[in-house]
């Protein structure tokens, strides 16, 4: 059974942080994907922390077409929330590398964070989710990404701050067959 906030989430038509997901293989064999000779999927993007807000006192106010919808809080108040869930390792690449990892293809993830507790908590998520992380940057000096998603109603608003990262692309292994280059097995 869901709790409401994951029957909420669901209702999104956005990719799913990696919590929601039910997992389609055991995590053995999650583990054991890593250690195969080949990665079979690569994700490139940035990884966050999202703290979602699920607001209580609020409400939105459009233009006459129903367009151009703001948020409206008092100004200067406290702001009553009904509560808040703080998801670490999320983003497009992250869910993605994730999700094929829950498929059982053995997957890694290129991305960037800070040495800080974010960045600990991501490496720590995507290890747990049976995520290759040979192909992380961890930056001295440098914060990991962290989102605050105001959540009203069925919508979401975003408040964010990007980390400038130095990046660069990995050094990779590559692993053909025989098949893939043109040879004849023999």
């Amino acid at each position: 059974a869901r709790n409401w906030f994951e029957s909420e989430i669901l209702k999104w038509p956005i990719a799913l942080p990696p919590f929601l997901y039910s997992s389609i293989t055991s995590r053995k064999d999650r583990i054991n994907s890593l250690y195969n000779d080949y990665m079979e999927f690569l994700a490139v993007g940035d990884i966050v922390t999202d703290a979602f807000i699920r607001l209580k006192d609020a409400s939105v106010h459009c233009n006459i077409n129903n367009e151009a919808c703001e948020i409206c809080m008092r100004w200067g108040d406290k702001i009553p929330y009904d509560f808040h869930q703080i998801v670490p390792a999320v983003g497009n690449a992250s869910n993605a590398a994730v999700a094929a990892a829950r498929l059982g293809i053995s997957s890694a993830l290129r991305s960037y964070v800070g040495r800080d507790a974010y960045g600990a908590q991501c490496l720590e998520v995507l290890k747990n989710e049976g995520v290759d992380t040979e192909y992380m940057v961890t930056q001295d000096g440098k914060f990991t990404n962290y989102h605050y998603v105001l959540w009203y109603e069925s919508q979401r608003t975003i408040l964010v701050k990007h980390e400038t990262f130095d990046y660069s692309a990995p050094s990779l292994r590559l692993v053909f067959s025989c098949h893939e280059i043109g040879h004849r097995d023999t």
